[in-house]
């Protein structure tokens, strides 16, 4: 599968995950602990991906760091 393609599927999951979160103020704790946890695993697949589909990114904030 295309990489910039899986980018997208994995930021339409988090958002929806996010928008479940936000639509449901009686969430039990348990069920957000859990939806936490799997938006925390989606970003980081999101932020690994990017480095691999957008490799200058990177380099481009660090010189801006500088």
């Amino acid at each position: 599968m295309d990489k910039s393609i899986q980018l997208s599927n994995l930021k339409a999951q988090l958002e929806a995950k996010r928008k479940k979160v936000l639509e449901d103020p009686d969430i039990p704790s348990q069920r957000l602990d859990q939806l936490t946890k799997e938006m925390t695993a989606l970003f980081t697949e999101i932020q690994q991906l990017e480095a691999e589909v957008y490799p200058d990114n990177e380099q481009s904030e660090n010189h801006h760091t500088r």
